[in-house]
Parts: C-alpha cells; sequence; structure tokens
C-alpha cells in the first residue's frame, strides 16, 4: 500500500476536495477549510447585518405594518 502512494506523489491519506493536496483533514485540507470558513462567516454577517437593517422598528419595521386600526 505505501508503495502505491509513493507512486501517486503524495503521503497517505484523503485528498483535498478542493485543491488535490494531501493530506487532507476529513474532506479538505486545512488551508481551504480555513478560507471556507471565512467566507462563510463574511457571508454569514452580510446577511445578518441586511436582516436586522431590515426587520428594525418604526413605521417601516413589521410591527408598523400590522398594528390594528
Amino acid at each position: 500500500m505505501a508503495e502505491a502512494h509513493a507512486e501517486l506523489g503524495g503521503p497517505p491519506g484523503p485528498e483535498c476536495v478542493t485543491c488535490g493536496q494531501r493530506p487532507a483533514e476529513d474532506t479538505q485540507c486545512r488551508a481551504c477549510r480555513e478560507d471556507r470558513q471565512r467566507r462563510s462567516r463574511e457571508e454569514f454577517a452580510a446577511w445578518w447585518s441586511q436582516l436586522t437593517r431590515h426587520a428594525g422598528g418604526g413605521a417601516g419595521g413589521r410591527a408598523g405594518r400590522w398594528r390594528s386600526p
């Protein structure tokens, strides 16, 4: 088995599904995993900012539209 890995040119273990680097941790190498997590945090922060901006109180908020006369 070690000979087969030596022929492939990389250390034994799983290959990163993003960049093909070996060894990977689970399905991604550390660099790709950290990059994906950073992008995910940035996307969530942007989504949360947009959500809280539109859900604020006042005349433009949800509560202002659903009050009975």
